[in-house]
């Protein structure tokens, strides 16, 4: 009798132990599964903001096109109406055929981007030649910005009378376009 307290003691420990042990790892599968729900829906969400944004390179693409090419001043306008409608944009710039850049709204905050040769590592070239070749709008990987950070770019080919003329090229700044795209405040209902 004396070691029933005991193996009361122990069989009352082992059950608490076992229990914990049970809502653990349902806590960790709950965690899991959150996360796994709020990717999917940063990722979709990703996925929607590129795709609205993209018709809008294309439509200042397409008065390049019409027009045999846009004067600097109405680039300008154009360019910083757009990036004033649809925050998250770093930079619109204009590539020229030689993949230099030669235009950008805002100029500030990216002048070392001013007169840069896109073209001046392997893989960068690579991606500029296919998206002239294939004549369709491109996106890279991330990559290091010479404006600092990590970032993307949308490279959106000109065509003016069956000749390349450039490109529209947008550059996105990672962490400010999904903190401007995708406020904190937008998801922490979830928290």
């Amino acid at each position: 009798m004396r070691w029933l307290p005991v193996l009361i003691g122990v069989s009352l420990c082992l059950l608490v132990g076992g229990i914990w042990f049970a809502l653990d790892r349902q806590r960790d599968a709950d965690a899991f599964r959150l996360v796994a729900a709020r990717a999917t829906e940063l990722a979709s969400f990703i996925a929607g903001d590129i795709r609205t944004r993209v018709p809008s390179l294309q439509r200042i693409a397409h008065r390049w096109e019409r027009h045999g090419g846009t004067a600097k001043d109405e680039f300008v306008q154009d360019a910083a109406a757009y990036v004033k409608d649809l925050p998250g944009f770093q930079a619109l710039e204009w590539v020229d055929e030689t993949f230099h850049v030669r235009w950008i709204v805002p100029l500030k905050g990216n002048e070392r981007a001013q007169n840069l040769n896109l073209a001046f590592e392997d893989r960068r070239r690579a991606a500029l030649e296919a998206a002239r070749d294939r004549g369709v709008p491109t996106m890279t990987r991330p990559i290091d910005l010479v404006q600092g950070g990590k970032g993307f770019l949308i490279y959106i080919p000109l065509v003016v009378r069956n000749r390349f003329n450039g490109f529209i090229l947008a550059v996105f700044r990672t962490e400010s376009w999904l903190n401007r795209a995708y406020p904190v405040n937008a998801y922490t209902h979830y928290m």
